[in-house]
């Protein structure tokens, strides 16, 4: 979990996220997982990082915001 955020302040957090698994101890794939189910917008990329490269990192983060892009200008 991040440090110094309780999981009521997660769940609290209104906008849109993106999230992408990490795999070490600092970054344990189970807490991507833990802030998709606290965070209401968020989003988590289901790819594991030996599968994860810098061009379909781009390519994911792309879209997202492209995604973002495209509610607000239909709102």
């Amino acid at each position: 979990m991040p440090s110094d955020a309780s999981s009521a302040e997660l769940a609290q957090i209104r906008i849109p996220a993106f999230i992408v698994s990490g795999n070490d101890s600092a970054h344990a794939h189970s807490a991507s997982w833990a802030l998709k189910e606290l965070m209401p917008q968020a989003e988590l990329w289901e790819v594991l990082p030996p599968h994860q490269n810098g061009q379909n990192t781009l390519e994911q983060i792309l879209r997202f915001t492209s995604r973002l892009g495209a509610t607000v200008q239909a709102a």
